[in-house]
């Protein structure tokens, strides 16, 4: 949910909510989601490349820390989009990607290192909930 309503602190024409639980997606959608995929249904990835005319998402987040999740969100942006991964895998977490694939190669993956906030970004995070624009209670 913090994924959803950053995309939508920062103005995301299209944020795509992509979980297995029912529940989620509904909340997903309360925190900003303009779509949601239910992964049980069918390929995410080919789901999420309909909504965008086959071209896939600017920007994706991995929060669930699952190395299948991980995959789907590298496969799923546009060549010359975003994988930010947040969740936390294992030790022994390996994910395999076939280099002649000319994809790979135009892959751009963050991975987010977890911290506090600064003085300044705590200060905006507290205006944005003062605001009610960022959901902590709902949360």
């Amino acid at each position: 949910m913090s994924v959803v309503q950053g995309a939508r602190l920062a103005h995301a024409r299209t944020i795509i909510g992509v979980d297995i639980a029912g529940d989620k997606l509904e909340w997903a959608k309360q925190f900003g989601a303009t779509h949601t995929v239910d992964a049980r249904n069918g390929d995410p990835v080919e789901h999420i490349k309909s909504l965008t005319d086959g071209n896939g998402v600017d920007y994706s987040f991995e929060s669930a820390g699952r190395t299948d999740t991980l995959e789907q969100a590298i496969w799923c942006r546009d060549l010359a989009g975003t994988c930010v991964m947040i969740g936390v895998h294992g030790p022994d977490a390996k994910i395999e990607l076939p280099l002649a694939d000319s994809s790979v190669w135009e892959a751009r993956c963050v991975f987010h290192v977890r911290r506090l906030p600064t003085v300044t970004g705590l200060s905006t995070l507290c205006d944005l909930y003062l605001k009610k624009q960022l959901m902590l209670d709902e949360v």
